[in-house]
């Protein structure tokens, strides 16, 4: 945070100036007591300029009740400025926050420097949302942020996560804060062969290692982000979900580590299963609630062969449930029927989210 300068030595004296502007009362006497109207009377401040001169009488020619309010120096009523006195007065940037001696601005309110907004981001003179490490830490940083598309920075600019990206932050569904790394789509075939010209003939186990199309739009189906933008973030209390908008069935995979989470970017074998991602690992589990309750070993999870992707069921097992009732495809063993999604056999786009 930037530091300002501290306020100068002569602010109370600025008040004590205001204050003799009003009278020192903040309104006018009745006209015909306290001095005829227009009696000027002075009072010495103990400046280099000796005293300051103002008219204390009522009348047409009297000074507004709040004559100092005009002045940056001045509260309401020429009382000295408070940080809740409803007024942007003193230092502040905007009302009752900014500067060196209130609170800091909530979004969208007047700024000068960094240090003035709780986001910690000035722009234009106006408070924003800064680059955060995860939807979470925004989230966290601003409560009560939308959902919507905000910038990442999970490593700091260092590292396999590179600088500063756009991500699509779900800032509401189960407590808020999930960043969106994939949105795929359920398909009636098994091949790749007309899947989608996105995916088919791209799809490999190094599908996650690569940005593909616009993964900012949660509507959007075959994008996804480099995994690995996400590695700093990962601990074992990291939680991955998927969701389709066409029924409330989810999933929530947990009990990872950074290396599991690698397993993105390069596929392996469970025995005679191709596996991608951070699945088939003896401390992961997975649950159909959000609070991770009654969970189950995450062991059909991940699989993928010939352009097919299934969380939930082993590739080629005729589509079996692994027992949570929340199966997630790309592809179908049973075509034409669709593969699943949050357990419906539909076709429709689902979504893989991090926090």
């Amino acid at each position: 945070m930037l530091s300002r300068a501290p306020l100068l030595a002569t602010l109370p004296l600025l008040a004590g100036a205001c204050a003799l502007a009003t009278g020192g009362l903040g309104e006018s006497p009745p006209h015909g007591t306290g001095g005829a109207p227009g009696t000027a009377t002075s009072g010495s401040i103990g400046s280099s300029t000796g005293s300051v001169t103002s008219t204390s009488g009522a009348g047409a020619g009297g000074s507004s009740p709040h004559a100092c309010d005009a002045s940056p120096d001045c509260g309401a009523g020429g009382a000295a400025p408070t940080c809740t006195d409803g007024h942007k007065d003193g230092t502040e940037t905007d009302v009752d926050c900014g500067g060196p001696a209130c609170k800091p601005c909530s979004l969208g309110k007047t700024c000068a420097v960094a240090g003035d907004c709780q986001s910690g981001s000035c722009v234009s003179g106006v408070c924003v949302v800064g680059i955060g490490g995860s939807c979470a830490e925004l989230l966290e940083t601003n409560p009560g942020l939308p959902d919507g598309v905000y910038m990442l920075d999970p490593g700091g600019g260092t590292g396999d996560a590179g600088g500063p990206f756009a991500a699509y932050c779900d800032m509401t569904t189960d407590g808020g804060g999930w960043i969106l790394l994939a949105t795929l789509r359920t398909t009636n075939v098994l091949i790749t062969a007309g899947v989608s010209a996105d995916w088919a003939g791209a799809w490999s186990d190094a599908w996650f290692h690569v940005v593909h199309g616009d993964p900012t739009d949660p509507k959007a189906s075959w994008v996804n982000q480099d995994a690995s933008r996400f590695r700093p973030l990962i601990t074992t209390a990291t939680i991955l979900r998927a969701t389709n908008p066409m029924n409330p069935v989810r999933r929530y995979h947990f009990g990872f580590g950074p290396a599991d989470w690698d397993l993105w970017n390069g596929g392996w074998t469970s025995g005679s299963i191709n596996v991608v991602g951070p699945f088939n690992i003896p401390s992961v589990l997975v649950s159909t609630k959000a609070d991770l309750s009654s969970p189950l070993p995450a062991k059909s999870n991940g699989n993928w062969s010939q352009g097919v992707f299934f969380l939930g069921t082993a590739t080629n097992a005729a589509d079996a449930d692994d027992g949570t009732h929340s199966r997630y495809h790309v592809g179908s063993s049973n075509a034409p029927t669709f593969g699943y999604a949050g357990n419906q056999q539909v076709d429709t786009p689902w979504s893989l989210w991090v926090r």
